[in-house]
């Protein structure tokens, strides 16, 4: 299982599941439209999936931090509800403070039984709206709340692979292997079981050394500088693909595979050293991003000001007892077009079923841990229908 295209279906799956529309309070679509991104060259809506990986990551790494810095006026300064007061707020916090609200928050936002807690919860009665559904924890709350749990799972699974922590690794693909239950990918819910069978009990220890020391390998010598094999295979097979000519011969072919291919990085290396011999400024070393920071306030601010996390009027729960104990005052709004899946709570439910346990077991007791691929796509299709 390449953990770089493990990596792109899960980020696929989290724009699946909160990518809603333009005119929700808080989606992945509304982001977009707030930050003036076009969505087809992000999302393919018809076939489900992303279409450029860097350019999505990038950009739910903008949402993602948007997210947590509101939600850092959600229990720090929940009396904010503009950007600019938040930030008048965090003027005076001091360091004590703001550490154990990011404890306080951690711990909240890890509690992978909140949102169904949330969602189960008992409606209360309202007198004063009568047209209206009875306050109860709003959509777009929960929302919000299971975009930032599996975000935080996903870059920490991100973080492991760029530092090379192949134990973290491990550790992430134990939730996403029941994560992945709870999709159509049956293609990762199968291997994810399989490999953490292998993990767990198969492999001899030699074995799993073998794996840990070379699911990411390190081209840059930087302490966060580790990629996927998949990753790295991906990038030499574009630079093979640039050197092809327009007419290939037997003779050109044979050179390109056996002499140029071998050559990638030393290529790379000579390139940048003639760039900086010369003091060329070449796009592919020199570049500097720019920041992302005025993308992420406006983030925030969309969920801020938007009230995403406003209690109702006359509630007067403080945002420290809400993450300590939740509340169940928040309003469903009318104009929201999705409700998110839990997809870890619906992954514990689809292996409480067993028969993707009970498949795995036959496939070992037959000697066969690989999993036909078409039978997937058959059962894939079949549910679609």
């Amino acid at each position: 299982m390449g953990l770089f295209h493990f990596e792109m279906a899960i980020l696929g799956q989290i724009f699946k599941n909160f990518y809603g529309d333009r005119m929700d309070r808080w989606s992945l679509t509304r982001c977009m439209d707030e930050l003036g991104r076009d969505p087809a060259r992000m999302w393919n809506k018809t076939k489900q999936h992303v279409q450029n990986f860097n350019i999505c990551k990038d950009f739910f790494d903008i949402v993602l931090d948007g997210a947590l810095v509101a939600m850092i006026s959600f229990y720090y300064a929940p009396s904010a509800m503009t950007i600019a007061n938040l930030e008048h707020h965090l003027r005076f916090a001091d360091a004590q403070g703001l550490e154990a609200m990011s404890e306080s928050l951690a711990a909240f936002v890890m509690d992978f039984d909140r949102t169904s807690k949330l969602s189960e919860a008992e409606p209360r009665s309202n007198s004063n709206m009568s047209s209206k559904p009875p306050h109860r924890h709003e959509r777009t709350f929960q929302n919000l709340m299971l975009f930032i749990q599996h975000g935080m799972m996903f870059r920490t699974l991100d973080r492991a692979i760029r530092e090379g922590d192949s134990g973290r690794i491990l550790m992430c693909i134990s939730y996403f292997v029941v994560w992945f239950q709870g999709t159509k990918n049956h293609n990762y819910a199968n291997e994810t079981m399989r490999l953490t069978a292998c993990i767990k009990r198969l492999w001899s220890d030699p074995l799993k050394q073998f794996w840990k020391q070379n699911c990411v390998v390190n081209l840059s010598g930087k302490n966060a500088g580790f990629v996927a094999l998949d990753s790295l295979n991906e990038y030499l097979v574009g630079e093979v693909k640039s050197m092809m000519g327009q007419s290939v011969t037997p003779e050109t072919n044979e050179r390109l595979r056996n002499v140029l291919s071998l050559l990638v990085f030393d290529f790379k290396d000579i390139k940048q050293t003639m760039a900086n011999e010369s003091h060329a400024e070449i796009f592919d070393f020199h570049s500097t991003p720019p920041t992302p920071w005025h993308d992420i306030r406006r983030i925030a601010r969309l969920i801020v000001e938007g009230r995403v996390l406003v209690l109702p009027t006359g509630n007067t729960d403080s945002a420290e007892d809400m993450l300590a104990d939740g509340d169940e005052s928040l309003e469903i709004p009318q104009s929201d077009s999705y409700a998110a899946t839990d997809l870890f709570v619906k992954g514990i439910t689809e292996l409480a079923g067993t028969k993707s346990i009970m498949k795995l077991k036959d496939a070992l007791a037959n000697g066969d841990i690989m999993y036909d691929l078409d039978d997937d796509e058959a059962i894939e299709s079949s549910e679609d229908e």
